[in-house]
């Protein structure tokens, strides 16, 4: 489905470690010698279960100039009021 409805298609699996901005400032000269650094955006959807009292939360890391896409389809996925609503 990810290769034939939205085009998306895995090519190679990363072992990474996500850190934020600040976090990876405070060290970046302990991060630099560890191999490739790439920018990436984490993705984080969560959505309250009104009928069963839960929050689904799911996280996926996603690179910078893939980010606007693949909100765009995450959202297509969301119902239209939630995806309108912007939250």
């Amino acid at each position: 489905m990810m290769i034939t409805k939205h085009g998306f298609q895995i090519s190679d699996m990363t072992l990474c470690l996500w850190v934020n901005e600040q976090q990876f400032q405070g060290k970046e000269s302990l991060y630099s010698r560890s191999g490739e650094i790439q920018d990436v955006s984490r993705i984080v959807v969560s959505i309250y279960d009104k009928g069963n009292g839960f929050t689904h939360i799911t996280k996926d890391y996603v690179s910078v100039e893939e980010t606007e896409r693949m909100r765009g389809v995450l959202l297509t996925q969301a119902p239209t009021d939630l995806a309108k609503g912007n939250q």
